[in-house]
């Protein structure tokens, strides 16, 4: 008889202890330390051009109409590049995916400089298999579509302190349940 409770607690479990979905985006994710909400541009819809210089003139920073005014965020630095794209893969696993046309891709990219040739340097995955995943370096071309990568930006964020309100909470609750007990025990004493 409990085998045949264990199965059925088995069956109604499993279903939900994996949760395949697209990610578009992450929030809080932990790189070396520091936290980051991450927003994925796939590259059949956005070039690097698009996203951090239109006007291809290598100069970050600028109104040049780029979604991004400033250089991305691992730019000349390929160690937090790599721990980024590290946490993205991690963090997708194998039962994610950030391709909106293709379940099976978990392709992501952190650009980190160019290339002498013109190229954008970017560090991720590209072997596209959401369980084949090693962390590569490879070129895309700047104002080309395709390849279906998954373009990280990153927007750091700060830990939120806890208000002062909310430690001097518990004692008061404490004093409050100590008000009753006094009053509850005046109560009995005076019947």
């Amino acid at each position: 008889m409990k085998l045949k409770q264990l199965l059925l607690i088995a069956a109604l479990v499993m279903p939900f202890s994996v949760n395949a979905a697209f990610v578009s985006s992450i929030s809080n994710l932990e790189i070396s330390g520091s936290y980051y909400d991450v927003q994925f541009y796939n590259t059949d819809s956005y070039t690097f051009n698009d996203l951090w210089d239109v006007d291809a003139d290598k100069v970050f920073g600028e109104a040049d109409g780029s979604i991004f005014n400033t250089a991305p965020t691992f730019w000349g630095d390929d160690s937090g590049a790599i721990a980024a794209a590290t946490a993205i893969v991690d963090y997708l696993g194998s039962t994610h995916w950030t391709n909106p046309n293709n379940t099976t891709w978990d392709r992501v990219g952190v650009v980190t400089g160019y290339f002498s040739n013109g190229n954008v340097s970017v560090w991720g995955d590209i072997d596209g298999g959401l369980a084949s995943d090693s962390i590569t370096n490879f070129a895309k071309t700047p104002g080309g579509l395709g390849g279906g990568i998954a373009m990280a930006t990153f927007t750091e964020v700060s830990a939120v302190p806890l208000p002062a309100a909310l430690w001097l909470f518990g004692p008061a609750l404490l004093g409050f349940m100590g008000f009753r007990r006094k009053a509850v025990n005046t109560d009995a004493a005076s019947a």
